[in-house]
């Protein structure tokens, strides 16, 4: 489902206009942006939660592509969870 489908689906379900829900979206959508680029958490109960974590300067284990000896500066890793209701959903689905 692409972003045009969830907003007229949004529509629908909620009887706001179309133009509403695009412009609300699009504030979500920026809300989440501005979050990654600041690596400020979200929680949204019922959907999930964004979190980020630190991963330390490491070397680069041996056979790899990069020479021996290289080391792998600080990163960042982006986290999604599923909040509990939608992870239960995704089980029950795969038992089916």
């Amino acid at each position: 489902m692409n972003k045009d489908e969830v907003i007229r689906l949004i529509a629908k379900e909620t009887n706001f206009t179309i133009k509403d829900v695009r412009i609300i979206i699009n504030a979500f959508v920026q809300i989440f942006e501005e979050a990654v680029l600041n690596r400020v958490e979200i929680k949204i109960s019922g959907f999930g939660k964004l979190t980020f974590t630190t991963i330390p300067p490491r070397q680069v284990p041996p056979n790899t592509v990069f020479p021996k000896g290289a080391k792998l500066s600080e990163a960042i890793r982006l986290n999604f969870k599923l909040s509990p209701r939608l992870t239960e959903l995704v089980k029950k689905r795969k038992k089916k």
